[in-house]
């Protein structure tokens, strides 16, 4: 079985179906739960959101994965897509329109366009604003996955807000690092011996003399754990690459201590 967080139905689910079956996968409403689930083997892996969503915080999830000591092993860039429904058959009459804050931001340029000004209601999620749309009246709209089902409900706009912006970024998250098949991405946590200025430019300074393409950097400093003053880089490349190994030998002089948290296969964009 596979985990991913929330319910039945979200952004989640659909990400975490562009590769499992639906019947395998089971949700759970809190990040530590799906956690613990994985450290006692409850479940195989857990899909989890990383960027572009609005599901869970990105150094939240990435805290717990380094806290358990779990590894990235899959990249998915799921495509949201929405679609806008409404009691009313006529778009020019909405004023209102409910969403979560991630759908309100992608979906913003268009529906302006389409609908002019309009009175924004936050919800938490894809499904709550399809199912608070009943709350009101033929003036409102509700922002929801394409995949939601309801009928006397009309599409007032479909395709058209599935722009090439609109991608989120989740992971698939195991308690092993596997390294066979083909990879072309590697994530790592660099814990640097000290704070002090330069840090970043002394990792980046390697990476960028053998042109490997970083994706992704972060600064990692809980208080609470052992992770103080280190930085999680995301590159392309493999582990057996020379370039990739030089690099890591002189990032490994340089810092207290360097951790593979991932090597994975990503559809480069």
């Amino acid at each position: 079985m596979i985990g991913y967080l929330g319910e039945r139905y979200t952004q989640s689910f659909y990400a975490a179906s562009t590769f499992y079956m639906q019947d395998e996968l089971i949700g759970f409403a809190r990040l530590h739960a799906l956690f613990e689930a994985l450290e006692n083997d409850e479940i195989d892996g857990v899909i989890l959101p990383f960027e572009r969503t609005n599901e869970a915080n990105i150094y939240d999830v990435l805290e717990l994965i380094l806290k358990h000591r779990f590894h990235i092993n899959r990249d998915i860039l799921y495509k949201v897509r929405l679609q806008l429904y409404s009691m009313n058959s006529d778009i020019h009459e909405i004023k209102k329109v409910i969403a979560d804050e991630a759908s309100h931001i992608a979906c913003e340029e268009v529906l302006k366009s389409a609908i002019g000004d309009y009175q924004k209601i936050y919800v938490d999620n894809p499904i709550v604003a399809m199912n608070e749309l009943a709350q009101y009246g033929d003036d409102t709209a509700a922002l929801s996955l394409k995949e939601t089902v309801k009928k006397d409900y009309h599409v007032l706009m479909s395709e058209i807000l599935e722009d090439h912006f609109n991608v989120a970024r989740y992971i698939y998250v195991t308690k092993s690092l596997e390294v066979l098949g083909f990879h072309n991405k590697m994530s790592i946590l660099c814990q640097m011996r000290k704070s002090q200025a330069g840090s970043l430019y002394t990792l980046i300074h390697e990476l960028a003399l053998k042109q490997i393409n970083i994706t992704n950097i972060l600064f990692v400093n809980n208080q609470e754990t052992q992770h103080k003053n280190a930085f999680f880089i995301e590159f392309y490349g493999h582990f057996e690459d020379e370039d990739i190994k030089e690099a890591l030998e002189m990032i490994k002089y340089k810092t207290d201590s360097i951790k593979i948290v991932g090597s994975y296969f990503s559809k480069v964009s």
